[in-house]
């Protein structure tokens, strides 16, 4: 006998479209409801739905390699979801049985593929991340890389300029290649976005460049007064 799906099965084999995660197809699997055993079954009820999980890495510059890494990663229901980083950097998604599985008949569907799209800092992209995906892990290698700012900031640059991403890049910000040099700055002397700009852009790529500078260097550079230089020689301990 084929049982009915219940109305919260069918929430989780048929999601709803709207969500912020990169993995715009999807919800995150309602963990009350999958936490519940309605049928008894040792896969709290779901047992007979799921036939899988699939990581979707959150695919934009800030998401780590490492978590990149993994993305369309599968493993079978009842294995464990190691995690990869920060809760938003990516999503353990349930593999769903087709219609055809659900009901025991043989099939020549293929029920092992990726998902067709997902969302991205880019906008939709495919779901095994496509073009996009080898960007954000070329652009990650290189600013985790223990090179200077500055020899990152030029592969970084290079890494823009390469054919190959030319239809990414117009879909980017215009100074992608220093953004992440500038947010380092700001995170590592608690400065707002347009005087860690003015740092960067006045030759202080990085905090110990800043340290060794005197005050009347840094008191050059355009919106930063005296305050700020004493907060960032606080900051820096000199």
């Amino acid at each position: 006998m084929v049982r009915l799906l219940s109305a919260e099965e069918v929430a989780v084999v048929c999601p709803s479209q709207n969500t912020n995660h990169a993995c715009s197809n999807f919800h995150k699997p309602n963990a009350a409801l999958m936490n519940q055993d309605p049928y008894g079954s040792p896969a709290g009820g779901f047992d007979s739905v799921i036939k899988g999980w699939s990581f979707c890495a959150t695919l934009q510059l800030r998401t780590p390699l490492a978590t990149l890494l993994h993305h369309g990663e599968q493993v079978p229901p009842e294995s464990p979801r190691p995690s990869y980083g920060p809760d938003w950097a990516g999503v353990w998604l349930p593999v769903t049985k087709s219609w055809a599985e659900l009901l025991g008949r043989a099939t020549n569907v293929k029920t092992d593929q990726p998902l067709e799209e997902v969302s991205s800092q880019i906008g939709p992209i495919p779901g095994d991340g496509g073009k996009f995906l080898v960007f954000l892990k070329e652009y990650r290698a290189v600013i985790e890389s223990n090179d200077s700012v500055a020899e990152r900031v030029a592969a970084v640059q290079r890494l823009v300029e390469d054919p190959r991403f030319s239809d990414i890049v117009d879909q980017l910000a215009p100074s992608v290649a220093v953004d992440w040099a500038v947010e380092d700055l700001q995170h590592a002397l608690d400065l707002g976005p347009a005087t860690a700009t003015g740092l960067f852009e006045a030759g202080f790529l990085e905090s110990s460049s800043v340290r060794t500078a005197t005050d009347e260097q840094l008191l050059a550079v355009p919106r930063l007064g005296p305050r700020t230089l004493a907060s960032i020689r606080n900051r820096l301990g000199n």
